[in-house]
């Protein structure tokens, strides 16, 4: 079986895999058996300690311990070397909310990833401690997962949209949020790599100039952040690919 839980992006991957093509749904299912797909957390529940492990294998704080043991009909408990694959949509996020370091526009009023006359520069090497910083426990429950012998990756937001950059960090340019969202990507991707847990970014052809493309765009009035289900039919293809090359 396949599990892929995660923070609210995991809704395009539910939506997608009830829209999906019978085609890759019978991949899925040959490769993993079956597939369930299901929000478990918030995206800043990362940016705290989340989880917790002993002898019996992980477990989760409330309420992702619960939400998890409903959707697998168990105790919601990962278990060494257990049978089920999990891919986890969490640990790319540029911005979060409440414990994020990057959660707020205002502390970047006065410095920039990109060099600006009016701002002080952020290096490449400060904001890779950040970054680390605000990842260290997704990148502990990574290792964790390893040392476990359990097979999982990890799934990557979809890219940004303009008018996120816009309405909701209006301190910074684009040039600044694709700096970001590269740096972001590539450092939290390489951590993982470090560790041995496989991860899968938003698909090249969800995106254009570093961007969610429009027909990617979850069309909600007051949602300027989240991908739809096209954008999870496209992942969960990646995924069957991936896993068919033993990526996965």
């Amino acid at each position: 079986m396949l599990v892929v839980v995660g923070d609210s992006h995991t809704v395009a991957l539910h939506d997608g895999l009830s829209s999906l093509d019978h085609e890759t749904v019978e991949r899925l299912n040959g490769l993993f058996g079956s597939v369930k797909a299901q929000v478990v957390m918030a995206g800043y529940s990362a940016f705290q300690p989340f989880f917790f492990r002993n002898a019996e294998g992980i477990s989760f704080i409330e309420p992702i311990g619960s939400r998890l043991a409903e959707l697998l009909e168990d105790d919601g408990v990962i278990a060494p070397n257990d049978q089920r694959v999990f891919g986890f949509c969490l640990g790319f996020h540029i911005f979060g909310k409440h414990e994020s370091l990057f959660g707020s526009a205002w502390k970047w009023r006065n410095h920039s990833v990109v060099s600006r006359r009016d701002r002080s520069f952020v290096s490449k090497a400060v904001t890779e401690k950040l970054i680390l910083q605000q990842g260290r426990y997704i990148l502990e429950f990574a290792e964790a997962l390893n040392e476990m012998g359990v097979r999982a990756f990890f799934i990557g937001p979809p890219a940004v949209r303009r008018q996120h950059v816009e309405l909701n960090h209006p301190m910074l340019t684009v040039d600044e949020m694709l700096s970001l969202q590269e740096s972001f990507w590539s450092v939290m991707g390489a951590a993982l790599g470090r560790v041995g847990v496989p991860y899968i970014l938003a698909p090249s052809e969800a995106t254009h100039a570093g961007m969610l493309l429009p027909e990617f765009e979850l069309d909600r009035s007051w949602d300027t952040f989240h991908a739809n289900a096209a954008f999870g039919e496209v992942v969960w293809r990646h995924i069957a690919d991936r896993a068919a090359c033993g990526e996965l």
